[in-house]
């Protein structure tokens, strides 16, 4: 966003993906390597001011777990517990997370930056989303694609009625 920085995955083999942001005007300086692992970052995944980005990251244990990553240098901002891929809220205190369900099945969730990082979900879907996710450049609508529906299904999820229970 806004041309600061570019950002790509290296795939070094099935299960080894190092994630490098570049500066948009580097002059052949080297780039920050800001994750290494079994890493996904979504279409949204950067943040609005540039600084962080959120990534599904698999845990030594197997478990995908949504790190905020700092871009600067890559150290974690936050963990926010499950999830596979995220997008970013203009202007709320959340995000968009493709996470599975206690069915193991993918649905979307709305997670908080802030500490307790509580989450609320916000589909429901017999057969789950897609594992990605995107929001609206006015942050009023989250959008992903029901998994195995059989015709292409786009399901969109109103973030004015996101609320968190205490």
């Amino acid at each position: 966003r806004g041309g600061a920085a570019i950002a790509f995955v290296c795939e070094l083999d099935e299960r080894v993906r190092e994630l490098w942001v570049v500066s948009s005007d580097n002059d052949g300086g080297e780039g920050t390597m800001v994750a290494r692992g079994d890493i996904v970052a979504g279409p949204n995944a950067v943040g609005l001011d540039n600084d962080l980005i959120a990534l599904g990251e698999r845990t030594d244990a197997g478990r995908h777990v949504l790190r905020v990553r700092r871009i600067a240098d890559g150290s974690v901002a936050a963990e926010l517990g499950p999830g596979l891929t995220a997008a970013w809220t203009p202007s709320r205190p959340f995000l968009v997370v493709a996470a599975n369900d206690r069915r193991g099945r993918c649905q979307l969730w709305a997670v908080e930056l802030a500490s307790p990082h509580r989450r609320s979900q916000l589909t429901y879907l017999e057969t789950g989303n897609m594992r990605t996710c995107a929001v609206s450049p006015d942050g009023k609508w989250a959008v992903s694609s029901a998994e195995g529906a059989p015709e292409p299904t786009l399901v969109f999820t109103d973030l004015s009625r996101v609320r968190f229970e205490h």
